[in-house]
């Protein structure tokens, strides 16, 4: 066998399997540098969120400020009573900076059980009438939604009550604890 001959009946089966492995394995590594890339950006994000939410967790226990403004914040939206008056006194103020006046407010029965209420709670029906123009209406919702205390708006709708001025029905709750004795009922 000549050495041409040789060279290609063996090395050239020799060259094309050697070139076969080094493009697979190529391409397994290209394969796994991504996947590899991928799962090291998501651990680096679980990570930080981890972090956060550890950083977050030693605040509350270690009695941060932050934790201490949000349970009173908390306290203040669900009082252990209705509250009526507060509430009247905190939509005053809200209706006064808006520029709207409120012709009616209505609770309803005070401690009657509205449907809807999450359990530990009760909720006080409450119908409004706002007069006021457009813009101070809008103004006025958006400090309703403001206010220290949780209420849900169930219904609204406006009147044209003259050329500039919108009359607007509001049917919400208010909510409160429910007193320790009724709450295991």
């Amino acid at each position: 066998m000549t050495g041409t001959r040789r060279l290609l009946v063996y090395g050239l089966p020799a060259l094309i399997i050697g070139a076969m492995w080094w493009s697979m394995s190529w391409n397994a590594d290209a394969a796994t540098m991504e996947s590899s890339a991928e799962r090291l950006d998501a651990a680096v994000q679980a990570n930080r969120l981890v972090a956060g939410q550890l950083h977050s967790a030693r605040s509350y226990r270690d009695g941060g400020t932050a934790s201490q403004v949000e349970l009173d914040s908390m306290r203040a939206e669900l009082p252990d009573s209705a509250d009526i008056a507060g509430f009247v006194l905190l939509n005053s103020a809200a209706a006064e900076a808006a520029g709207v006046v409120v012709s009616d407010l209505a609770p309803s029965a005070p401690g009657a059980l509205l449907d809807g209420a999450p359990s530990g709670t009760r909720a006080v029906g409450l119908d409004l009438s706002v007069l006021g123009t457009q813009e101070a209406l809008d103004s006025y919702l958006g400090r309703l939604k403001a206010l220290p205390r949780a209420i849900v708006v169930d219904s609204l709708s406006t009147n044209r009550a003259s050329d500039n001025a919108n009359e607007l029905t509001i049917h919400a709750r208010i909510f409160h604890l429910d007193p320790p004795a009724n709450a295991a009922k």
